[in-house]
């Protein structure tokens, strides 16, 4: 859990960010404004193993209302590839945030490690499970999300991911 300092300095940064693309909080009941953001916390009772092994999660409204986009487009892009989301048992979608940037693009190759993955499994959270596991070896104990999300070379993910779906399609 953050201490003191660190939300601090995450709201530091937060103003700095507002400053810069022209935004104010003038007139804002900052109360009200926190109270909101503690709404969309996931409750302790909706926490299961695979939530927090892949998440956290936008929802839909909150990806719309971050990207400017309709649901019907999110579809689209889920649909291509273009974006990961994993449907839960009753019907939500979730967007693993991991493949975001902070500017809302995605991470670089994210489209081409879904495209082969979906050879072996239609199952996103599997791919999403797959995307965040740690791999010592090939990616310096980083998951395949984190090496894209770094900016390396898509190579070695790609290899790993057509070896892996070769093996959940046998």
């Amino acid at each position: 859990m953050p201490g003191t300092a660190e939300i601090q300095d995450l709201a530091l940064r937060m103003a700095e960010e507002m400053e810069r693309q022209h935004k104010s909080l003038r007139g804002m009941d900052i109360g009200l404004l926190a109270q909101n953001v503690v709404r969309t916390f996931p409750s302790v009772e909706d926490n299961n193993p695979m939530m927090d092994a892949v998440g956290p999660f936008y929802d839909t409204a909150g990806l719309q209302r971050w990207l400017a986009t309709t649901r019907q487009n999110l579809g689209k892009r889920s649909s291509a590839l273009q974006i990961l989301a994993c449907k839960t048992e009753d019907n939500h979608l979730l967007y693993p945030t991991w493949q975001f940037r902070r500017d809302g693009t995605v991470i670089n190759g994210l489209t081409e490690v879904l495209t082969v993955l979906a050879q072996g499994t239609a199952s996103p959270w599997t791919w999403a499970l797959w995307l965040t596991s740690k791999i010592d070896d090939e990616l310096e104990g980083m998951s395949p999300a984190e090496w894209l999300g770094d900016e390396r070379t898509l190579a070695p993910v790609l290899t790993m991911a057509a070896s892996d779906a070769a093996v959940w399609a046998a």
